[in-house]
């Protein structure tokens, strides 16, 4: 440095250059802007807490619509053939409580939500008889009755989804995260699991860091386990984000 001006020495030649011009220490920035998508992550899990708190209060009522509506079912059978074999109606109820909500709550599991989905898989419109169409149309009508029964069980088993993964988020695995999550924006693209593991970020805490974006739906990994990458949603979280910065930066005198 000399009269207040930085020299820069190469092959055969020296280029003087003032100090604004100097190159930004990026990884400060990145560093800061990991910073702020943490933030970013810890505020979500606060907004989620009601959301979970929401859906115990809606889906534990929910999770008896399906026994009740079997115990209506054993009632109108009893009143019609008139075998008044059943004990009362309450007995009954509880019952069917302790053996449907459990099966339930294992389909939910087992289809992932998409009870409703993999049941219309690759049905045909077509009938070849009135019979079929009956005896599929009666198909259907259970299926519904069944999604509408796992209403319940959805709601429970997300909000014990995220309290699994609420349980894990201290600070060192969301600021974890959010490095993965910016590197994740910056490359635009999926990265292999394998490219991400660094000295300073080795797999005891890399994956519980993946782990934790996919549970936040930021993040998602491929069928084989070997692919990450960032969900569109996070991504315009981000941008946004870094936009907001900018707008800032340029309005500060």
């Amino acid at each position: 440095m000399r009269d207040g001006r930085f020299y820069v020495v190469g092959k055969g030649f020296a280029m003087a250059r003032s100090p604004k011009s100097m190159p930004l220490n990026y990884r400060s920035a990145g560093s800061e802007r990991a910073s702020l998508i943490a933030q970013e992550l810890a505020a979500g899990e606060a907004l989620s807490t009601a959301g979970v708190c929401l859906k115990l209060l809606i889906g534990v009522p929910m999770c008896l619509i399906g026994p009740f509506f079997l115990t209506l079912i054993a009632f109108s059978f009893d009143i019609r053939f008139r075998t008044r074999t059943l004990p009362s109606f309450f007995t009954v109820f509880v019952l069917l409580c302790l053996v449907v909500i459990p099966m339930l709550m294992w389909l939910e599991r087992r289809s992932r939500g998409k009870f409703l989905e993999d049941s219309l898989a690759g049905e045909d419109s077509r009938y070849s008889s009135y019979g079929e169409y009956e005896l599929r149309s009666t198909g259907f009508v259970w299926t519904l009755y069944t999604e509408i029964a796992l209403l319940g069980p959805r709601l429970l088993w997300s909000a014990f989804d995220w309290w699994q993964g609420r349980s894990g988020a201290d600070s060192p695995i969301r600021g974890i995260a959010a490095e993965l999550a910016l590197e994740l924006f910056e490359a635009g693209e999926g990265r292999q699991i394998a490219e991400l593991i660094r000295p300073d970020r080795p797999t005891s805490a890399l994956f519980p860091a993946l782990k934790y974006l996919i549970w936040r739906e930021w993040a998602d990994i491929s069928a084989k386990r070997d692919r990450v990458w960032l969900c569109t949603p996070a991504k315009q979280k981000i941008e946004a984000m870094f936009v907001r910065i900018r707008r800032a930066a340029s309005l500060d005198p």
